[in-house]
């Protein structure tokens, strides 16, 4: 799939962002402004770099063995 968008990290092996471990993918972009927001760095749109889903999906792949609980998209709102 050649949809783009901007992912400013992955973290692999997450226990936080939902059930089991999993892999969590950070995306640019918020425009809520949350006053004790926790990723502040993936505010800016232009945050991170292009990445298409399907480079997303290998990202992802790579650690399907040992992530449990799935993928959490976070950011990008």
């Amino acid at each position: 799939m050649n949809t783009i968008g901007r992912v400013v990290s992955y973290e692999h092996l997450g226990a936080l962002d939902g059930p089991g471990l999993r892999t969590v993918v950070f995306l640019a972009g918020c425009p809520l402004r949350c006053k004790y927001c926790h990723n502040a760095d993936m505010l800016n749109v232009q945050a991170g770099r292009e990445t298409t889903v399907d480079e997303v999906i290998g990202e992802v792949e790579r650690y399907r063995d040992y992530c449990t609980g799935g993928v959490t998209l976070s950011g990008g709102e």
